[in-house]
């Protein structure tokens, strides 16, 4: 069955007598395999469309290679393991004669709709992954725990597709390889419970999986529970593996959430317990932004909250304190040279500048730029405001009329070296806009919330414009607010360019009540970074069009003022209820973006519909 070179070799009948034992085999690079049968050097795309007769016959000769691989899998590892427990290897003989009865039903239905086995490319995966196993129990994790758990979901869609187009043919075919791969399922099941006894299955399955095998080979597109029960899988097991999400494949790109990375270019040393405090918090926030191949630098989240994102649509990433082994490209929050040492990122020294505010007022917007405490108190003023040049979200700002102000600047033109000057207006709605270098794209501009001193607090999801005055909805109209955005950020793109940045970058905005009316600052601050409004921008994709929403970050200290403890707080906002979902996207409900453990100082919230209050 392993070298044979025609398919009648492959489907000879399994001989049960296992007393003649011979010495263990070495690893062949190759099974062998019949003419036109050898493995192609590219994998094809799977056919999807079950209403045609034709792309029918492609998803059957898919599977009947499969299956072909299987048996010559077991057969391998029969003769590489000849000294295995005798209970396993009758098990293994037993598998193999099932897939056997597999590969066959699939031939002859093929053959019946017009297709010859080989008439399409066969790869080699399965082979390629598990055929270097090293013992019986990595060889079991791989087989039964990974690719047959994930044939429990493939036969359970499939079986159903081919109903639903009238092939019942072939869906009793399914039908026949569910009720056969759920037992091949509990053969693993059981024996790596007898060789790891005391060892939760997750743990015992999941140790003795090598790259590029992960626990995301062993699902399908959905998760079918009862065969998994069936096959004597726990169900903390199911819904661990149900929000379990790791790269198939591609090489993954990892996101990284750096909190406060503007600190990094001040003279003064960060606090460095309130960043470890702000990076465990919003962690896991850069998900948002990736996709089910990628991976986020964070400790691995607690299944009931990871169930409810996905359950409200969201896609979920693989988690990890440290990036896999093999990564496709980095997304961390900024760039810094603590960064590039971190992650073989690029850094170049002029882009500290960038993340000055003083770099953008000196050169495209109003503000000014002091460098002397002669300079600030010529400069400012009674109704203006002083910032720190790196400082973030609304923080290193001071009011002229604050009594602190003189140290609080004479100590920041030491650190900094700079402060910028601007008029105190009144704002009466805050924008940001995304864009990405080098090609300079802007993404939709985004409704902030500010708190009175100028500090991000969430963002208006869904109907930006909704509850504003008529007279500043004209005005928005009158101002051509995108096409002002754009002409506004066309030179800082081009200048950044020509620092050589790249990746993504944000700027806030916002619009002011003036004596006349209104005004539109395009131009308050530069983000050369991943912000909260491109999170906001992200997780609004998932938002019903036009349903009122918002994001909101609520720190411990606002739930505490509400009178409720935080710990009772966090219970109850795990315990939510699955919001509404309208094709497939969020109509109605609460959903807690960070996880809501009570030992963390903030959560992100998303409120929608009616729950937006």
């Amino acid at each position: 069955m392993l070298f044979g070179a025609s398919v009648a070799d492959k489907l000879a009948p399994v001989c049960r007598d296992d007393r003649i034992r011979r010495a263990a085999i070495a690893i062949p690079e190759s099974p062998g395999r019949p003419v036109g049968l050898a493995p192609a050097s590219t994998r094809a795309a799977f056919p999807r469309d079950f209403a045609d007769p034709a792309s029918r016959a492609r998803m059957l000769h898919f599977l009947a290679n499969h299956e072909l691989l299987a048996i010559e899998l077991i057969a391998l590892a029969l003769l590489r393991f000849p000294d295995a427990d005798p209970g396993w290897r009758r098990g293994l003989a037993h598998i193999l004669g099932q897939e056997q009865d597999h590969l066959a039903g699939y031939l002859t239905r093929m053959q019946a709709r017009g297709l010859e086995f080989g008439a399409e490319p066969l790869n080699r995966y399965f082979w390629s992954a598990l055929s270097g196993a090293s013992t019986p129990e990595v060889f079991t994790a791989g087989l039964s725990l990974t690719f047959e758990q994930a044939n429990l979901d493939h036969a359970t869609a499939f079986a159903a597709h081919f109903r639903a187009v009238g092939d019942e043919d072939a869906a009793a075919h399914m039908d026949r390889v569910l009720a056969d791969e759920t037992e091949h399922v509990a053969h693993g099941v059981r024996w790596l419970g007898l060789w790891r006894p005391g060892v939760d299955l997750w743990t015992a399955w999941t140790d003795l999986l090598a790259p590029p095998l992960t626990p995301a080979r062993a699902k399908g597109d959905r998760v079918a529970v009862e065969p998994r029960i069936a096959a004597g899988i726990p169900r903390d097991v199911i819904d661990r593996l149900q929000v379990y999400s790791a790269s198939r494949g591609r090489p993954p790109t990892v996101g990284w959430f750096v909190p406060d990375i503007e600190s990094e270019f001040s003279a003064r040393r960060p606090d460095d317990t309130v960043r470890n405090a702000v990076a465990a918090d919003l962690a896991t926030l850069p998900m948002f932004l990736l996709g089910a191949d990628d991976h986020v630098v964070a400790p691995q989240p607690g299944v009931p909250w990871l169930a409810t994102l996905q359950a409200a649509g969201f896609t979920l990433p693989g988690f990890g304190t440290a990036p896999p082994e093999r990564v496709g490209g980095w997304l961390p929050w900024g760039r810094s040279p603590a960064v590039a040492t971190a992650t073989g990122t690029s850094w170049d020294p002029r882009w500290r500048d960038l993340y000055s505010k003083a770099w953008l007022q000196e050169r495209f917007g109003e503000g000014r730029v002091a460098r002397t405490l002669d300079e600030v108190n010529r400069l400012g003023g009674s109704g203006t405001v002083l910032k720190a040049p790196f400082s973030t979200a609304g923080r290193g700002l001071k009011r002229w009329e604050r009594p602190d102000r003189e140290p609080w600047a004479a100590r920041m033109l030491d650190e900094q070296g700079a402060i910028v000057v601007e008029t105190w207006e009144e704002r009466v709605l805050d924008l940001s806009v995304q864009f990405d270098l080098p090609d300079g794209r802007l993404q939709r501009w985004g409704r902030c919330l500010v708190d009175g001193q100028g500090r991000y607090r969430g963002a208006v999801i869904g109907r930006p414009l909704e509850g504003l005055t008529p007279d500043l909805l004209r005005f928005i109209q009158q101002a051509d607010v995108n096409g002002a955005m754009a002409t506004a950020i066309a030179p800082v793109a081009q200048a950044m360019r020509e620092l050589g940045f790249d990746g993504p970058a944000g700027v806030d905005a916002y619009i002011a009540r003036t004596a006349d009316g209104f005004r539109l600052r395009p131009l308050v601050e530069l983000n050369p970074r991943v912000t909260m409004g491109r999170v906001a921008l992200a997780v609004g994709r998932h938002v019903w069009r036009e349903r009122r929403a918002r994001m909101r970050i609520v720190t411990a200290g606002q739930v505490a003022a509400t009178g409720v403890a935080v710990a009772d707080w966090c219970t109850a906002m795990g315990s939510l209820p699955a919001p509404v979902l309208r094709d497939g996207l969020i109509a109605e409900g609460t959903v807690m973006l960070t996880e809501p453990l009570p030992k963390r100082s903030m959560w992100v919230v998303l409120e929608v519909g009616s729950a937006v209050g």
